[in-house]
């Protein structure tokens, strides 16, 4: 690489690394997902280094900007889904650290299943848009030659598999230290269940939001 690509590179390697491991200590659930944000940024970057790697065919730009807009499309929604049902929780514990999301399923099922979809699709599980779009900059940056950097997004990758499954592990696995229903209102309801449904149907059927945005790049390539 060299000028912007390689710039991009180490920006990316940096980023991803730093945040995934300042994750893994994280006690406050909502500074672990700003962290996880952070760390997702810098696999953002893969698929704009794939845009910027010189001497490339214009096939290889246009996917990497397809790419890159799928990734910004479905992160958008994914991360708004997570950050809405901790702001949920906080409404009703006063605050957002792990221990408040300790027994969630008890005290609201429906509110558990909808965060699990959430942080599964941050953590690129299949068959959730967030493995798809993790898997595209990966692709898009390893066909533009920078094989080394996927291999420290996959490590990456797998060192936030550790930190996600501990908010599962939280609202599934351990005691709730506060009994109280978590109620959610009507309208965060819905939007909550827009953003997860969005998150399945995107990953279970691509096709119908990569045509639009392959259309747009191609109007941007020309």
């Amino acid at each position: 690489f060299g000028g912007w690509a390689s710039m991009l590179a180490g920006i990316a390697l940096g980023t991803m690394t730093y945040a995934n491991l300042a994750a893994l200590t994280q006690t406050n659930a909502k500074r672990l997902l700003a962290y996880s944000s952070i760390a997702h940024a810098g696999f953002l970057l893969l698929g704009l280094i794939a845009v910027y790697a010189p001497g490339e065919p214009r096939r290889f730009t246009q996917f990497g900007m397809t790419s890159l807009l799928y990734y910004l499309v479905v992160y958008t929604f994914t991360n708004l889904g997570a950050f809405g049902v901790l702001a949920a929780i906080s409404r009703v514990t006063g605050g957002d650290d792990m221990s408040d999301l300790n027994g969630l399923y008890r005290r609201n099922l429906g509110l558990a299943a909808l965060m699990a979809v959430f942080v599964l699709s941050l953590a690129g599980i299949p068959p959730l848009s967030g493995f798809l779009a993790k898997f595209m900059v990966f692709q898009a940056a390893w066909e533009v030659g920078a094989i080394w950097l996927v291999v420290v997004g996959v490590l990456n990758t797998i060192i936030g598999l550790y930190y996600y499954l501990r908010l599962l592990k939280a609202m599934f696995v351990h005691e709730a230290l506060d009994e109280r229903l978590v109620a959610v209102p009507g309208g965060t309801h819905l939007a909550l269940l827009v953003s997860a449904a969005l998150v399945v149907v995107r990953g279970l059927l691509p096709s119908l939001v990569l045509p639009a945005i392959q259309a747009v790049t191609q109007v941007a390539a020309r």
